[in-house]
């Protein structure tokens, strides 16, 4: 739009930057350990913002090279060509090293349609809800 203005003490959605909109506070991501299965819980937007804190989370999960890997998706709020892109490595990984993944999809509207719109929800094995993993 010509003459349109963008003010710069804005965010996305409007909202004033503060501490909680400014890059990288916006990806939560939390780990767990049941039995021989890697749990990654993500929270927040799977953007650019999130890659150094996903790889440093994902390499601590596969560390010592669980049988089943879940990525919970269920509070991802946005996701981005670069959330894709650590996704399908996410899974290229599991594939390489003989682990089951487990992609729990995500209930918000936006997030789906970018799955749906590039197909990446056909790709990935997505399920509903967290698989029930016996503990060792």
């Amino acid at each position: 739009m010509e003459g349109a203005m963008m003010n710069p003490g804005t965010a996305r959605g409007g909202r004033p930057a503060t501490e909680a909109t400014k890059v990288g506070a916006q990806c939560h991501l939390e780990m767990a350990r049941v039995g021989s299965a890697a749990y990654m819980v993500l929270i927040g937007e799977l953007d650019l913002s999130c890659v150094k804190r996903f790889g440093e989370a994902f390499n601590e999960s596969v560390a010592d090279r669980p049988s089943d890997l879940v990525v919970d998706l269920r509070s991802v709020t946005f996701v981005d060509s670069t959330g894709l892109a650590l996704l399908l490595k996410v899974d290229n990984f599991a594939r390489e090293e003989g682990m089951r993944l487990h992609m729990v999809k995500s209930p918000i509207e936006i997030v789906q349609a970018v799955f749906e719109a590039t197909g990446i929800d056909k790709i990935l094995p997505m399920c509903d809800d967290p698989p029930r993993l016996q503990a060792d």
